[in-house]
């Protein structure tokens, strides 16, 4: 339920992302892309030619601020093609990508390192994010990989970070909603401390319905914790949050039953 295709940061067309939810046997699976759905037709155009049946959730996966906490992200799952009204603000949000990646282009060019847009959208409307700068310092031999890219250049304290301007959970929940979605909180690390568990109720009564609560970054520990305090009143869901950068076999490895998920969405 938290896959990223090449319409936002991953580097597999959802083509292939069809044919490895196939070869992992699952019944279903959702392509969250961040701030996109430009992704979702070529999807349902290749389960439509597969002779497997296999159930696809059209997501996306937003950048929000809440008060007291920071970022979070939150995944819309949806329905039905309602999420195509939301065009304006998924130009809004990509323009803010935009402007964020060419502020660490600037940055990183003042450290030697000279990076042209182009280079790495290739002319294509994607939502740029800071994956792909990461991805093109390691291919010109600045990072040994993605990781050490972010740990140098691009993560909050990095050399050239920047934060971009994301939209409120309140916001992003009412969006989705408004859309015949649903709004579940994306890999909730920042339940790793004791005193930011009094924040889940507020972001319950925002209108959430569910948290993602098998994911790599959460550990088995937590996942447990989540599962005994919201299982009762939350949809508990999980991914793999795949973008393809060796991730060999992560696909289905953090899944949740069909069942669940078709009991909120149908």
């Amino acid at each position: 339920m938290h896959i990223h295709s090449c319409y936002s940061d991953g580097i597999f067309t959802p083509s292939e992302i069809v044919q490895k939810v196939i070869e992992n046997g699952l019944g279903g699976f959702s392509i969250t892309d961040h701030d996109s759905f430009d992704g979702i037709e070529e999807t349902f155009l290749a389960i439509k030619n597969r002779e497997e049946k296999i159930y696809f959730v059209p997501g996306c996966e937003f950048s929000t601020n809440f008060d007291g906490i920071g970022e979070i992200h939150v995944l819309g799952y949806f329905r039905d093609s309602s999420f195509i009204k939301m065009k304006e603000l998924i130009n809004s949000l990509k323009a803010s990508r935009l402007e964020r990646a060419l502020r660490i282009l600037d940055c990183l060019k003042m450290h030697g390192i000279k990076i042209e847009l182009s280079e790495i959208t290739h002319g294509k409307n994607i939502p740029i994010g800071r994956m792909h700068i990461a991805r093109h310092l390691v291919q010109l031999g600045y990072s040994k990989d993605t990781s050490s890219a972010f740990e140098k250049f691009l993560k909050r304290d990095g050399l050239c970070y920047f934060s971009r301007d994301n939209i409120s959970i309140e916001e992003a929940i009412k969006y989705i909603k408004a859309h015949n979605g649903i709004a579940v909180v994306a890999h909730p690390t920042f339940l790793y401390v004791m005193q930011n568990w009094n924040y889940v109720d507020k972001i319950i009564a925002l209108g959430i319905d569910g948290i993602e609560y098998k994911h790599p970054k959460i550990s088995d520990e937590l996942s447990r914790k989540i599962k005994e305090e919201m299982g009762s009143h939350l949809l508990l869901t999980g991914g793999s949050d795949f973008h393809g950068d060796g991730q060999k076999d992560c696909i289905g490895k953090y899944s949740v039953s069909l069942e669940t998920i078709r009991s909120y969405l149908g």
